[in-house]
């Protein structure tokens, strides 16, 4: 999946505004991939859930925070 981030930023001492055009790849994983990595690496999934909300999570939701435990 391509992400475009198109950036202004504007100096704040002359308020020059300069543009910055990215696009990154980005592979995003699903729960049962994270859920088999976690395992596969002896950690414990604790929670999943939105980023910064704490919600559950769902086919909507773009940001997932995994708490994992170690071994």
């Amino acid at each position: 999946m391509d992400v475009n981030y198109h950036v202004f930023i504007r100096n704040l001492d002359t308020y020059a505004i300069s543009e910055l055009k990215e696009i990154h790849a980005m592979r995003y994983f699903f729960k049962p991939e994270i859920d088999r990595i976690a395992s596969n690496a002896g950690f414990q999934c604790l929670n999943v859930e939105e980023w910064l909300t704490g919600k559950a999570t769902g086919c909507e939701t773009w940001g997932v925070c995994f708490v994992l435990k170690a071994p």
